[in-house]
């Protein structure tokens, strides 16, 4: 998986930001939402959305933090805890 910032260039991440994006994932699903619901909410096209979910594209900085403020996660914690379960 890899992840971008600013829309520009993505930087090649590992099994971290992996588990922060099923984290977030997880937490959208237990709130009820819908693929349909999440990518409109987000601001991300549904396919693209299923690519990042399954780990086959790239993830941008602004479109982790949309995510996670739809799952009413921080991104802090997400990604502490996302360290804490790769180590």
């Amino acid at each position: 998986m890899m992840i971008s910032g600013m829309g520009r260039s993505a930087l090649e991440v590992g099994e971290t930001e992996h588990i922060a994006v099923q984290l977030v994932a997880e937490q959208l699903a237990t709130l009820g939402y819908s693929w349909r619901e999440i990518a409109t909410k987000a601001d991300i096209g549904r396919t693209r959305l299923a690519a990042i979910f399954n780990g086959e594209r790239t993830i941008t900085l602004e479109e982790f933090v949309r995510l996670c403020d739809l799952a009413r996660l921080d991104v802090r914690d997400v990604i502490s805890q996302a360290r804490g379960q790769a180590h």
